[in-house]
Formats: C-alpha cells, sequence, structure tokens
C-alpha cells in the first residue's frame, strides 16, 4: 500500500497593502508512516527536565522521505534518545512546526534537512527555561518512510 504525505507551504507578503501568494507542495509517498500526537507537562518542579517519550524506534534516517515536528504549550528541544547524552534532533518554538521533504534529496523547504538520526530507541522533549513548571503541552511527530 503506497501512502502519501504532502509538504505545502503558502507564501503571503503583504507589502503596500497588497498581498502576494504562493503555494509551492512536494507529495512524497513510500510504504508505511508514524504517526504520533501525545500530550505532555513540563514537570512539577524543575521546569527543565526530561520529558522522555518511550517506545519510538528509527533504525536508519535515510528510510525517511517525509517528517513533521511541533511542539505546543511551550518551547523545547526534541532529543533522539535524550538530552544528556543523545542528539539534538531540533530545536522546537510552541506552535510552530518543522517540516522537511525529500525531494528527490533536494530537500524541501529550501534549508531544511532530515533531523532524524539513526538508532533511535526513544525521544526525549527538554523544555526551555520559562516554560514553567506544570505546563501543558502536546508533541505531534509524522514521518513518512520505506519500511523494507
Amino acid at each position: 500500500m503506497t501512502i502519501s504525505h504532502i509538504n505545502k507551504i503558502t507564501y503571503d507578503y503583504t507589502a503596500g497593502g497588497v498581498t502576494t501568494s504562493k503555494t509551492v507542495e512536494v507529495t512524497e509517498s513510500d510504504g508505511a508512516e508514524i504517526n504520533l500526537s501525545h500530550p505532555i507537562t513540563t514537570d512539577s518542579s524543575t521546569e527543565t527536565t526530561d520529558i522522555d517519550l518511550l517506545g519510538f524506534e528509527f533504525t536508519l534516517k535515510a528510510k525517511a522521505y517525509s517528517t513533521y515536528f511541533l511542539l505546543t504549550g511551550f518551547d523545547g528541544s526534541l532529543y533522539a534518545n535524550d538530552s544528556s547524552s543523545g542528539t539534538l534532533m531540533v530545536a522546537l518554538e510552541d506552535g510552530i512546526p518543522y517540516v522537511w521533504s525529500d525531494n528527490s534529496d533536494g530537500n524541501f523547504p529550501p534549508g531544511a534537512a532530515n533531523k532524524l538520526v539513526d538508532g533511535t530507541v526513544s525521544l526525549a522533549i527538554k523544555p526551555d527555561a520559562g516554560s514553567g513548571t506544570g505546563t501543558p503541552g502536546t508533541i505531534t511527530i509524522k514521518v513518512l518512510y520505506d519500511p523494507e
């Protein structure tokens, strides 16, 4: 079964009271996907304590063709495995998604890259200082990949 993910970005630019719009999209297709949306809460006493997400495993980042990462509720960094010995994947601002598509090795949008890490066995979110204690949020992750 083929699954498709569409990465569409609309640029609206307003100057002199006139808005110019341009939509650019890339479609990626392959055989498997991960769709994760998980409620999370910062620690009740130390706001920067890691929030561990066990059970997310990804062996080879080269198998991915499209990714979407979104953190809502607070700013934080997403790590493969943990923030002390793991690898930083991406720093996320509250409500601003990080998107990437392979685009036949051209990377879309321009400047984006595949942030997945080989040998990932879990994820950790490290909330930024200023996130507050007991702050609710949600992490959303979508990955289109080759299951072979």
